[in-house]
């Protein structure tokens, strides 16, 4: 309570009540101060937690997000790597096609040229054959021309 003229006559007694009146005051000021400096600080203690807190929510938010794109991003770059997965099974199945491919074109080949070689063999073998009847024959024709003309001479001799 603020001291008043009545609590300080002029008496010497009210003098030395006086100091102690003002002590009193002056603590009670301070203790006022002191809780008015307590409640702002609460206050500012309980804006700043509110501003943490909006700050921590967007902070979550944007890592959530970040999360979100870095998901997707991963999403897209394990689709990527699937994507040259196949590419790259193609194309060892391409490449390994073609060696088939070229295996075989090589076993044809080899066939037909064994083919080739037996139907030489064969043709010779026929051409032998051939050539033997011919011999045959023209040992045959001569045995007979050499009957006809010996029969041509008897008759002649006759």
């Amino acid at each position: 309570r603020p001291l008043k003229k009545e609590d300080c006559p002029d008496d010497p007694q009210a003098k030395i009540r006086a100091p102690r009146s003002l002590s009193l005051v002056s603590s009670i000021l301070d203790e006022v101060e002191s809780r008015e400096l307590q409640r702002q600080l609460e206050k500012r203690l309980e804006e700043n937690a509110r501003r943490n807190a909006a700050q921590q929510a967007k902070e979550n938010k944007a890592r959530e997000g970040r999360i979100e794109v870095t998901e997707e991003q991963a999403k897209i770059t394990d689709q990527s790597d699937l994507k040259n997965q196949i590419a790259d099974l193609r194309k060892e199945k391409k490449k390994e096609m073609e060696k088939l491919r070229s295996e075989k074109e090589k076993e044809i080949t080899y066939m037909r040229m064994e083919k080739e070689k037996e139907l030489e063999k064969l043709r010779m073998v026929k051409e032998n054959e051939i050539a033997d009847h011919r011999k045959e024959n023209e040992k045959v024709m001569e045995k007979l021309r050499k009957e006809k003309e010996k029969e041509m001479n008897d008759l002649r001799m006759e």
